[in-house]
């Protein structure tokens, strides 16, 4: 008999989230509901494969066991900061700082490049990101973006 674990676990409450998630659209619009389903359908099979995989290959780890405390503090900070920085510069220019200054920090312990490399990545990456996102939000799903108090 298999010892359930915490992947299972969290597998299982993923599992139930996603199946809410796509119950709560049944009521909405054929436009309303595209986003939110598709969200909930990729959850639900996203999290069908992690159960699967806890199944099939089960750890012993602890909870939490390999994890470097100072990084999740850096980065939870880092969205605190994030969200701050889209009601003061919107959007676009929030997701380019945050996405860049990100990119740049979890790249800080690879030493195959150089600092110009890593800076040119992060820059290329969030700008990339940033208006894809933008664009894909803005003018195919049609939401409103936060343009933020100094540019709105």
């Amino acid at each position: 008999m298999q010892k359930v674990n915490y992947n299972t676990i969290s597998s299982v409450i993923l599992i139930i989230v996603a199946c809410l998630a796509i119950w709560e659209t049944k009521g909405l619009s054929e436009m309303s509901y595209v986003f939110p389903r598709t969200i909930g359908l990729i959850l639900l099979i996203l999290s069908i494969a992690y159960y699967i995989k806890s199944m099939i290959k089960s750890s012993s780890s602890k909870l939490f066991e390999g994890i470097n405390k100072r990084k999740v503090v850096i980065m939870s900070l880092s969205m605190i900061g994030y969200v701050i920085l889209i009601s003061l510069f919107g959007f676009l220019m929030a997701s380019m700082l945050f996405i860049g200054w990100m990119t740049w920090y979890l790249q800080q312990h690879n030493t195959d490049k150089s600092n110009k490399a890593k800076i040119v990545h992060a820059s290329i990456s969030s700008i990339s990101i940033s208006i894809f996102f933008f664009v894909l939000f803005r003018y195919v799903f049609v939401v409103p973006l936060p343009s933020g108090l100094l540019f709105g």
